[in-house]
């Protein structure tokens, strides 16, 4: 059951001259810019004989189908049918069902359930001004949502999946932590009480020293994790030298077996080209190391709640994300697809 919140659906840059079709939750969408220049989602059904909108083109805030022509605004209202003379009307069911969207920090997120949306999408915890940003394309990883999530909060699958991006030095051990719950905000806090797996290693050699320090690699001194339901994970690392970078990422549930990772990085750290080439470069390789990682889960999964699983004093960040999505859908926050 896809829990009922705000999920980040695109980047703002990716609502361009021609229709963004994307499936969540099971159904597809279709996204783009309205005649006010707002982003709307619409079901990408067409209402008229069911062609795909997101195949189709816009024109002056409209969509048009490419079946038959039909156009449809932003409130998906179909306002042209081609087919037929301009004083004839319009039958009124002639409109394709809408997504409450919210455009918030470069990113447009879409109210996925029924009912008027609750509050606001979940900010980004940025701790001063940026010098450098960098965003990834939307990833589809082929593991349900709830598999996704935790293997982003997970941090002891580093030294196994990650030894390509992080190296094969890492320790196997991770630090304990205490969780801490904020059941109002449906969000959890953590930090680390010394390196995690995964951290910067100390370089051995002159030239990975020069290369640190030209990244600004010094040596982190705090890891902290937020996680705000129903799918935002930041990672705010700050470093000896006085910068920080914060990493953040977005999950929202494609269907019951695919989910899309949104991925970006702020940074004050190595504000230079050569630290965006590294910053670009780690990114992707994380993430596509933990997409094949996902393919890797072959045991049962249920249609509601979690699979079964013996966790260990590793797992306490898994386990309180588990507790609070449980409670969450207990208190009627679960809701299916608005075109389920």
């Amino acid at each position: 059951m896809t829990l009922a919140g705000w999920y980040m659906a695109a980047w703002s840059d990716e609502l361009g001259p021609r229709p963004l079709g994307r499936r969540l939750g099971g159904h597809p969408y279709v996204l783009f810019r309205d005649a006010r220049g707002a982003a709307t989602a619409l079901s990408a059904i067409c209402p008229h004989r069911g062609g795909d909108l997101a195949s189709g083109e816009l024109r002056e805030g409209c969509v048009r189908c490419p079946y038959h022509g039909w156009e449809l605004d932003g409130d998906g209202r179909c306002v042209r049918i081609p087919s037929q003379p301009a004083h004839a009307g319009i039958p009124p069911r002639a409109r394709a069902r809408k997504l409450t969207a919210v455009e918030s920090d470069g990113a447009v997120w879409v109210w996925l359930a029924e009912g008027p949306p609750v509050g606001a999408p979940p900010p980004l915890r940025l701790p001063g001004t940026p010098r450098r940003r960098l965003r990834a394309r939307p990833q589809r990883f082929d593991a349900g949502f709830v598999d996704v999530v935790e293997q982003a909060i997970d941090s002891s699958h580093h030294p196994f999946v990650h030894r390509g991006a992080m190296g094969a030095r890492q320790p196997t051990e991770v630090p304990p932590i205490r969780v801490d719950v904020d059941d109002a905000a449906s969000a959890l806090e953590w930090e680390y009480e010394r390196a995690p797996p995964g951290a910067p290693e100390t370089p051995r050699h002159l030239l990975g020293a020069l290369r640190d320090a030209a990244l600004d690699l010094s040596p982190p001194t705090t890891w902290r994790y937020r996680c705000d339901l129903p799918g935002l994970l930041q990672l705010h690392i700050a470093y000896r030298s006085g910068g920080w970078e914060l990493s953040a990422l977005a999950f929202a549930p494609r269907d019951a077996a695919s989910t899309w990772v949104f991925a970006q990085s702020a940074r004050t750290r190595a504000p230079h080209l050569l630290g965006d080439l590294h910053q670009r470069y780690f990114m992707l390789r994380v993430l596509d190391e933990d997409r094949r990682a996902t393919r890797l889960l072959i045991g049962p999964r249920p249609a509601e709640g979690f699979p079964t699983a013996v966790s260990a004093r590793a797992d306490a960040a898994t386990l309180a994300f588990r507790r609070l999505y449980a409670r969450a859908l207990q208190n009627g926050q679960g809701g299916s697809s608005p075109h389920a």
